[in-house]
């Protein structure tokens, strides 16, 4: 479990503070981890606009304060925190990627090529091209590897 990172379709939450939520992944990581997790996934305006920063409660009863709008984001910190060789990202919304979030999301993408084995289920071209090895899956037919060829 602590070898591989999952940002699944709908991230899940937990009772508890921003900072406890994060610190689930790696219970040592430090706040200038946790700040800087939420800069690169692009929620720091959004942690700065909330009274009690990290300390702030995600639920009150069961309802969450996590807008769906940033969840793919926070769930994108965590990974970051808990920081394994293996990160494994399914299906990221179309609108978090096609926000400048989701150009947060393809730099972070891009800074880990040869760091770290990262497995992405997309259907965006432009995430596919970043692939060292593409797995195509078609219904009714065997998988499709294709590997890249590097100069």
């Amino acid at each position: 479990r602590q070898n591989i990172a999952y940002v699944g379709q709908e991230p899940e939450f937990f009772s508890g503070s921003i900072e406890e939520n994060l610190r689930l992944v790696n219970p040592e990581a430090s706040d200038a981890q946790l700040y800087e997790a939420l800069e690169k996934s692009g929620l720091s305006e959004w942690l700065k606009s909330l009274p009690d920063g990290l300390k702030t409660s995600l639920y009150s009863g069961n309802t969450t304060h996590v807008p769906s709008s940033i969840a793919p984001q926070f769930a994108l910190a965590r990974a970051m925190i808990q920081d394994s060789p293996i990160m494994l990202f399914d299906e990221m919304p179309y609108e978090f990627l096609n926000s400048a979030s989701g150009k947060c999301f393809y730099d972070f993408i891009t800074a880990q090529k040869n760091k770290r084995t990262i497995l992405l289920i997309t259907y965006r071209q432009d995430y596919i091209d970043l692939a060292d090895t593409v797995i195509q899956l078609h219904q009714d037919m065997p998988p499709q590897i294709k590997e890249k060829k590097h100069a």
